[in-house]
């Protein structure tokens, strides 16, 4: 934790040598590029990394901070941390789920990062839990039951991936937001969605009304 700052500023020079490939191929071998390389979808997912990248390294100084709140501080490096996150774990899910050829680099990164998110889970569970004061049986069991089918879609993707693609995007705008909305219809987080509802369904209160009402002081 007291390194973060520079392992960030690492990460971020690492990304800008890639930003400088990028370019190098775009000008340099222009017409490979936008026929072989180039999708407007990974175009909008790329620059919007880019940009979170680049606000998370000038509020990383005290001459950058200072421009923004603590409040905002903390949206600008969570919310970037999040998408960086999710762009490089959906590149290697569509690896293993889509492609059919995966090395095992692919399945290295992609467990890499769906254990990373996972922790995120269980330690948001871990607080609630903390919290848990009335437990609901059938909220118990069916929390298991939701956290096991995350789990096993997480390991499954090659199998359900084109039916549920092709579900998701049977509507015209759903298929038309796949152009050029970020990661939609978001195939590669449905495990972890799934398994985040099962560990709120584990960790939710009976009556979750009365407990709210409980911390209401009376009048």
């Amino acid at each position: 934790m007291r390194n973060r700052k520079y392992i960030g500023l690492v990460f971020a020079v690492a990304m800008a040598w890639q930003g400088l490939f990028i370019f190098i191929m775009s000008y340099y071998f222009h017409d490979y590029y936008f026929s072989e390389v180039y999708y407007f979808r990974d175009e909008i997912e790329g620059s919007i990394g880019y940009i979170f990248l680049m606000a998370m390294v000038l509020t990383s100084f005290k001459f950058g901070s200072k421009m923004v709140s603590s409040s905002q501080w903390r949206i600008i490096h969570k919310t970037g941390v999040y998408f960086l996150w999710a762009y490089p774990f959906s590149v290697y899910w569509w690896a293993i789920s889509y492609y059919g050829n995966p090395l095992m680099i692919d399945y290295l990164f992609y467990w890499m990062g769906f254990l990373a998110f996972l922790a995120r889970i269980v330690a948001w569970g871990k607080m609630r839990y903390e919290k848990l004061t009335n437990k609901n049986m059938m909220d118990q069991y069916f929390g298991i039951f939701v956290v096991l089918l995350g789990l096993t879609m997480s390991v499954t993707s090659l199998y359900w991936q084109a039916i549920l693609s092709e579900y998701l995007t049977f509507f015209s705008w759903s298929a038309t937001f796949e152009l050029w909305l970020p990661f939609w219809p978001f195939e590669p987080f449905l495990s972890l969605m799934i398994t985040g509802l099962g560990v709120m369904l584990l960790t939710r209160n009976k009556d979750s009304d009365q407990a709210v009402k409980n911390t209401i002081p009376a009048q």
